[in-house]
């Protein structure tokens, strides 16, 4: 796909849904890069704020605005903005995360100086975590290259806010799936990865904030139609690979389970993550040891009272 005549060197896509006061500071992140050649595509998943009122003010011509009449979820408002994209690099940025003055620029110099079997990038973070067993941590990507069996191996850490790829790329790669309330950023990956190399920037260049235990049940749903969707890839890995990975996506949810003090479901995830391989990371089992305390002394706290 050739570049069109007056069409920008990145498309931006934010979605966002009720976060009018985080906005702002997204946004004005990517105003404020020292590479300039951008579109903004702010896609509002229906939101019931005042997010229209504050896009109406905004007066600079990149930013373009989608109004979603319904609220689709991520994977949706995230297609509805690669559809209007005209930029030859497409580029994510979630609505309550931010990025460093010199993102776009040092990431563009990077796909820039690669061919076009290196269809995306990805780059370092600054990530702050409620919930999780870490509350702030630094992430430095090293990776590059055919990276797909690493990060179905969890080898290798995608943060969307860091992610780039070649609009070119959407010829050969399907969007993302609508059906995936949670995890459609992860499938698209592993779509992508099986398609085109990725190269890392190691420099932490996003500043991001995760919230953990977010609906564990939806989490639960789209985890089971992802692995079911990429069965046939997993089990490719061999066995004992392929059970490390079905292994880690339970483990992931006992996780999600106990933080939301959702304490059986969060057991029965740990059964099931053990009946593939017990031989996990030891920060695993630190992670649901930490939340399956903090659920019991909730419980006790609130009987208590």
């Amino acid at each position: 796909m050739a570049r069109e005549t007056g069409s920008p060197r990145v498309s931006v896509i934010i979605p966002t849904h009720n976060r009018v006061g985080v906005l702002y500071y997204a946004l004005n992140s990517v105003l404020n890069q020292t590479l300039q050649d951008f579109e903004v595509i702010v896609v509002d998943d229906a939101s019931t704020d005042s997010t229209p009122d504050y896009i109406a003010e905004i007066k600079d011509a990149r930013v373009h605005y989608i109004r979603l009449p319904t609220n689709r979820f991520a994977a949706a408002a995230r297609n509805a903005g690669m559809e209007k994209a005209r930029g030859e690099y497409i580029a994510f940025l979630d609505s309550d995360d931010q990025w460093w003055p010199a993102k776009l620029e040092k990431q563009v110099a990077l796909m820039d100086s690669l061919s076009e079997e290196w269809g995306c990038s990805y780059g370092g973070a600054v990530v702050n975590k409620t919930g999780g067993l870490t509350r702030h941590r630094v992430f430095r990507p090293t990776k590059s290259g055919d990276l797909l069996n690493d990060y179905l191996m969890s080898k290798l850490v995608i943060f969307t806010p860091t992610f780039m790829f070649r609009r070119s790329c959407l010829e050969h790669v399907a969007p993302m799936d609508e059906a995936l309330i949670r995890s459609q950023d992860v499938d698209f990956y592993i779509r992508m990865l099986e398609k085109y190399k990725m190269a890392a920037l190691p420099e932490p260049l996003v500043d991001i904030y995760v919230a953990i235990g977010k609906n564990p049940k939806v989490q639960a749903r789209s985890n089971a139609i992802l692995l079911a969707k990429h069965a046939k890839l997993i089990d490719s890995l061999g066995h004992r690979a392929s059970r490390y990975v079905y292994a880690l996506g339970a483990f992931v949810q006992a996780e999600s389970f106990l933080i939301d003090g959702q304490v059986s479901e969060g057991l029965q995830s740990i059964k099931k993550a053990i009946s593939y391989t017990p031989f996990l990371p030891p920060r695993r089992y630190m992670a649901v040891a930490r939340h399956l305390l903090s659920a019991n002394l909730t419980s006790v706290f609130r009987r208590s009272h």
